[in-house]
């Protein structure tokens, strides 16, 4: 029988919905699935301490490594690493990273089909590009490169001869002398990129996106497989579920905005 395992980041499966739902589906296809985190990874035996659920709940036991990885997790730390290629180079992943926000950028840009829907984008190492950025958009966004969830992302707007700065939910201003310090930091530390920064707001003031999903079809073809919205708490700048945002159907959020267009 076909095992699955479904390597995530969080310990327990309960934290993570859709590990039920393929659990579920999984049985009703008559294949083996069991949830794990690379800690619980034995390389050396090559046995796996991962969670099955049955009756109900989620029971932990031991496995030797599956047929195929469902790779969920976003974070891998330097102590895993090791693991991680090890598994990699054993057993297929369904997915495979990426890279980050400035490699993949780079990479559409040099591919030119879809650089013209691309956000103006920098790497955050000039006090003076960023200068010359804010007063060109007026709203930018900073971002860690390797950043997920919405964390470390930075709102600044130019208000006359001062300027906003939304931090975490937390509301500053300041003057130019006092940003150009901010974002001297923010180089010192490395790993920002800054993006002119779109307003795409919904009737109510909620920020919202769209995520979409493409993966390979049978015969090896990229597809779209789910478009959902992404909506954000009132006040926020992300609308990432991470930092209290939700998802909702793409036909009821355009019917409930886009009605009459």
């Amino acid at each position: 029988m076909t095992i699955i395992g479904m390597l995530h980041h969080r310990k327990d499966p309960n934290d993570v919905k859709k590990a039920y739902t393929y659990a579920a589906v999984a049985k009703a296809e008559g294949v083996d699935f069991f949830y794990f985190t690379l800690g619980k990874v034995n390389i050396e035996t090559e046995k796996i301490l991962g969670k099955t659920y049955e009756n109900g709940k989620w029971v932990e036991q031991e496995f030797s490594f599956p047929d195929v990885i469902y790779n969920a997790s976003v974070h891998i730390s330097d102590k895993n690493q090791q693991i991680y290629d090890h598994l990699y180079e054993k057993v297929p992943f369904t997915s495979h990273s990426i890279g980050n926000k400035l490699s993949v950028y780079n990479r559409i840009n040099r591919a030119k089909k879809f650089k013209q829907y691309l956000i103006p984008f920098y790497e955050l190492n000039d006090v003076n590009k960023f200068f010359d950025m804010i007063n060109r958009y007026e709203k930018l966004i900073i971002k860690p490169i390797s950043g997920h969830q919405g964390s470390g992302i930075v709102f600044i707007e130019k208000n006359g001869m001062n300027y906003s700065m939304n931090e975490s939910e937390q509301i500053s201003s300041m003057n130019k002398k006092q940003l150009r310090s901010f974002i001297s930091d923010k180089i010192q530390e490395q790993g920002y990129i800054v993006q002119q920064f779109i307003s795409c707001q919904m009737k109510s003031g909620h920020v919202y996106d769209f995520r979409l999903h493409v993966q390979r079809n049978g015969e090896g073809r990229w597809v779209v497989t789910s478009i959902f919205p992404r909506i954000g708490p009132l006040g926020s700048v992300v609308s990432n579920m991470a930092k209290g945002g939700y998802s909702t159907y793409l036909d009821v959020f355009l019917k409930a905005e886009f009605d009459n267009d």
